[in-house]
């Protein structure tokens, strides 16, 4: 081959940079397929992959039929990366935007995009030399083209105005969104920054260095620049976000091991192919051209026109070429004089038109000046040939030597059908060989995470398979050891929350018996009936061995048994048992100090002292009832089991013995205003008896009948008066006494109608509610009277007075 070093570095580098951009493509959408920008970013990947791989091809091209191939996909993706950069950058920074108002403007990239390769196919396939117009460098000898030289004149300007430099500067506009709002995350921002740099670095290389690198080298530096770039700016992405990736892992695995060996083979043995075409071809036609120099030798030293002979020389050149082959020698006038396909009397007729061979490509491009140099074409016949002609002077005779290309490249063909089998083979093998590795490596993690699932279910007997001693051993390990400290765990919790459980049933318990005895407490107004009420309830409900109230008496000097429960207590309270207050035993501790006390053992306790009564006393618990802050007495409970009281026990009793204090003193106040209550009483009837009775000294009463009203005798109203209440007698009268608050007769009234009108209880009931209106109507009288007559004798004793 005829390439530098220099050539032959950028066209490695370029498929090296094009490989890597392939791999990146799968790896990215691999990834997450499922979100625009790995999508959007693995199409910009394989698309600078196609440019890279283009630029290859035109770098290392030798001659025009070698450029065809990398010229087309250059004309179809040239124009197509500055769209595609900028859609990418919109995508990362500024997705909501394809959503927008503005929506329109940023999705007409999709159509710059899809434009230039669509044209450029139809060009290939129709020719119709729209936009791809084909090789048009007279004298081209390889190496790399721009642009400009193989698409139409009339858009190559405005495309590059417009998808060339404007779409160019076009990812500035979201880059600057994205610096301007401040209220983006940190990440976000330093994702701009790094794009701007990008941009940057770009226009440097591609305006700032140009009379440096080569327009090839450039582009590639370009491309490597963005690669890097985007992708980096799409991982940075994934990471910020937390972006979830679906699917099974071992799934994953396998695409992303297939997405990296896969591109390697198939573009390998593509990039390997070309080479080895590249040097079939060069090779090829380069024995052609010493088959024909050879000839050319041959034939100078006699420069003879014996048909005979020349022939004899053709045939053996046509040897040399191989079968398919054909070598013909034409004379000054492009007419053929021997040919080694045509049998040598066709050629004996001076004016055979089939002797002119002047439109046949290697004459055509030998009288064009461009002999001893390969010529590739197809003939009429659609066959195509590889030929290389010589002239040979002084003659002006031209030789030529040629080959078709089927045959020259049969084992060419044969090598890359067994390459692209063996690829075949292998991406076989390699998806095999993977999915074997990936599900051995896998075959662990699947089975802790059915043990992890069963476990959650409730089967805590589970346990993982440890089958190794490398890391995924150590994990099965790990989960195993959590496990068993789980099972450890959760009997415990167990064994907690029974005794939980039972404290809860047994608080519960105690709440209920505490409500129990608060209501009965609380329902009871008698201070004896309710201390009798309380101690008996307290040690039903909490099994105690006795139960006892104490209260504290006025001078504060006896603590004096006032309720007990138990026999022994009994016989206490027979003798009225009463201890010195803060002197004798728990109780009299208690007393004195308003302090509880328990004594778990009372062999241990030193206060505690012994009573005959109760001999089988093992635990006592003594609390005080206080008021405010005076102790008004002590309860004692008593249990023949050691250590009976717990701290529940205690703080049960402890709420029960301030509920029993206020009930105590509830019922000690009902008593003293029930006291209080039948003294005013007594006093006040006292009162109004003697009011009355001097008010009716003269006249004891009122008869009314329809005729007239008749004063009574005194002895008329003691049956009345006796009886307390209303009632009829024997004559069909009804007796209704006039009676105060407090039950204060001092008067009756009696209604008297015929025997044949019985009175009903209806109106018994009506006439006793309207006389008690009428008896307090007539004690108000007499009291304004009363007072009127003080206030006259207070009046005229003031008079007096003040004449005195």
């Amino acid at each position: 081959m005829n390439l530098s070093l220099g050539i032959q570095g950028i066209q490695l580098l370029a498929w090296l940079f094009a490989l890597v951009e392939i791999i990146l493509a799968f790896y990215v959408l691999i990834l997450n397929a499922r979100h625009p920008a790995n999508r959007h970013l693995s199409a910009l990947m394989v698309l600078l992959a196609v440019s890279n791989i283009a630029l290859g091809l035109f770098v290392g091209a030798e001659s025009r039929e070698q450029a065809v191939l990398p010229s087309y996909l250059i004309a179809a993706t040239s124009f197509v990366v500055s769209p595609g950069i900028t859609l990418v950058t919109v995508v990362l920074l500024r997705p909501r935007w394809l959503q927008g108002r503005w929506r329109w403007v940023w999705r007409s990239l999709y159509f710059f995009i899809l434009l230039f390769p669509v044209l450029t196919l139809v060009d290939y396939m129709f020719g119709t030399r729209f936009w791809y117009t084909g090789i048009e460098v007279s004298g081209y000898a390889g190496g790399y083209l721009p642009l400009r030289f193989y698409v139409s004149k009339r858009f190559y300007m405005p495309m590059m105005i417009l998808c060339g430099q404007l779409m160019g500067m076009a990812p500035f506009i979201p880059i600057v969104a994205v610096l301007r709002d401040k209220t983006l995350p940190r990440w976000m921002r330093q994702l701009a920054w790094t794009i701007l740099a990008a941009q940057i670095t770009g226009l440097i290389v591609i305006i700032g260095l140009r009379p440096v690198f080569s327009s090839a080298l450039r582009a590639l530096i370009t491309t490597a620049i963005y690669a890097i770039t985007y992708v980096y700016a799409a991982f940075r992405q994934m990471v910020s976000e937390r972006r979830l990736q679906r699917g099974q892992l071992r799934t994953r695995l396998m695409f992303m091991f297939l997405g990296i060996t896969v591109p390697v083979l198939v573009v390998g043995v593509f990039l390997v192919g070309l080479q080895a075409h590249a040097l079939l071809v060069h090779t090829e036609t380069a024995r052609l051209g010493t088959i024909a120099h050879v000839l050319a030798d041959t034939v100078g030293l006699k420069l003879t026109a014996d048909e005979a002979y020349l022939a004899v020389l053709v045939h053996l050149a046509q040897a040399e070429v191989g079968d398919g082959g054909v070598v013909y020698i034409v004379d000054a006038e492009d007419r053929v004089i021997v040919h080694s396909a045509l049998p040598f009397t066709a050629l004996v007729a001076e004016d055979d038109p089939a002797r002119d061979f002047s439109r046949q490509s290697p004459i055509s491009a030998l009288r064009a000046g461009n002999g001893d140099s390969p010529v590739i074409f197809t003939d009429a016949d659609d066959v195509r040939w590889w030929a290389y002609s010589t002239e040979l002077e002084p003659l002006g005779w031209g030789i030529v030597v040629q080959q078709q290309e089927a045959v020259l490249t049969q084992t060419m063909r044969h090598f890359m059908r067994l390459a692209w089998v063996v690829v075949v083979f292998g991406v076989i093998l390699l998806s095999s060989l993977g999915f074997l590795a990936v599900r051995q490596a896998f075959f662990p993690i699947v089975a802790l995470t059915e043990t992890a699932r069963a476990i959650a279910a409730g089967d805590l007997t589970r346990v993982v398979p440890v089958e190794s001693e490398d890391e995924i051993g150590m994990l099965a390990q790990t989960f195993n050891s959590v496990t068993a400290r789980l099972n450890a765990l959760i009997g415990d919790l167990e064994v907690r929350v029974a005794e939980r459980t039972a404290d809860v049933e047994r608080r519960a318990e105690y709440l209920a018996i505490t409500g129990g005895v608060s209501r009965v407490a609380a329902s009871i107004l008698d201070v004896d009936t309710l201390l009798d009420r309380v101690v008996h309830l307290i040690s039903e409900r909490f099994d105690f061995y006795h139960t006892g109230i104490f209260l504290i008496d006025e001078a504060h000097e006896w603590a004096e048994l006032r309720a007990a429960s138990s026999e022994g207590g009994q016989r206490m309270l027979a003798r009225a048992h009463r201890l010195r207050v803060g002197e004798q035993g728990i109780v009299g501790y208690v007393s004195g100090s308003g302090r509880p006390r328990v004594a778990l053992d009372v062999d241990e306790d030193v206060v505690w002292v012994q009573n005959p009564d109760l001999p089988e006393t093992r635990s006592e618990m003594a609390l005080p009832f206080i008021i405010g802050e005076e102790v008004i007495g002590v309860l004692d409970v008593q249990s023949t089991a050691a250590e009976a009281f717990g701290s529940e026990d205690v703080a049960t009793m402890r709420i029960l013995a301030d509920q029993i204090a206020v009930a105590i003193r509830n019922a000690q106040l009902f008593e003293e205003s029930q006291r209080t209550l039948r003294e005013l009483q007594r006093v006040y009837g006292a009162e109004v008896r003697q009011g009355w009775a001097a008010r009716t000294s003269s006249v004891a009463g009122y008869r009314y009948t329809p005729a007239s009203v008749e004063p009574l005798m005194a002895a008329d109203r003691t049956a009345a008066v006796k009886s307390g209440g209303a009632y009829v007698d024997a004559e069909n009268t009804l007796a209704v006494p006039l009676q105060l608050a407090g039950a204060q007769t001092f008067g009756y009234l009696r209604l008297q109608r015929d025997a044949g009108q019985p009175w009903t209880q209806q109106e018994i009931t009506f006439v006793s509610t309207a006389v008690q209106d009428v008896s307090q109507a007539l004690e108000v009288s007499r009291l304004l009277e009363q007072s009127r007559r003080t206030a006259t004798r207070e009046q005229v004793i003031g008079e007096v007075a003040g004449r005195i």
